[in-house]
């Protein structure tokens, strides 16, 4: 069971050793460490792992990914290096079904396509909103008006602001002149 996926993560640079360690040594070694968690968040991981591991599985079926538009696995003989990484032959079918090509576009190519239109369907209705109730982005007449009056107005309340404020002043510094004229008597 602990070399279900335990070999796809394997590294080509390891030796058998650290590998062996990785698979026998480190798992019981967590499960040690964890054995004190609170059950709820041991039940979390568990979950998790298998859904890990039922993914994992499915996809290296060849049926599940051909499901999904995913091009098949390469076999052990599958590889062969290539001396000249400048040659090559790129072929490409051209197709005229339109259910084939879908199906070429996979899960993933059909997701994007569904979500560029979703998009564009989402910004004709908001346009369309947008013209019938007259909001257009812009201010309408009205509110232009209403805006320019309430500028006239704290303007105005502004002038009248500082002017009082002058007043006060000035009559702070009368105030001060008359004790200094009282005292100086």
């Amino acid at each position: 069971m602990m070399k279900i996926g335990g070999e796809s993560g394997g590294n080509s640079m390891m030796t058998p050793t650290v590998q062996n360690i990785f698979l026998y040594v480190l798992p019981p070694l967590g499960g040690l460490f964890m054995c004190y968690w609170p059950g709820a968040l041991q039940f979390t991981l568990l979950v998790q792992a298998i859904i890990s591991l039922v993914q994992s599985t499915a996809f290296k079926q060849p049926w599940f990914r051909e499901m999904l538009g995913i091009h098949p696995l390469p076999g052990p003989g599958d590889l062969k290096p290539n001396t000249n990484t400048y040659s090559g032959t790129i072929n490409k079918s051209i197709t005229l079904d339109p259910a084939a090509e879908a199906k070429k576009k996979g899960i993933f190519g059909g997701a994007q396509a569904d979500i560029r239109s979703a998009y564009s369907a989402m910004k004709d209705k908001a346009k369309d909103y947008q013209q019938k109730s007259g909001d257009v982005g812009k201010r309408s007449m009205n509110e232009i008006e209403h805006a320019r009056k309430y500028d006239e107005r704290r303007r105005r309340e502004i002038a009248q602001l500082k002017f009082e404020q002058e007043q006060r002043r000035l009559e702070d510094e009368e105030r001060k002149q008359r004790r200094l004229g009282k005292s100086r008597r």
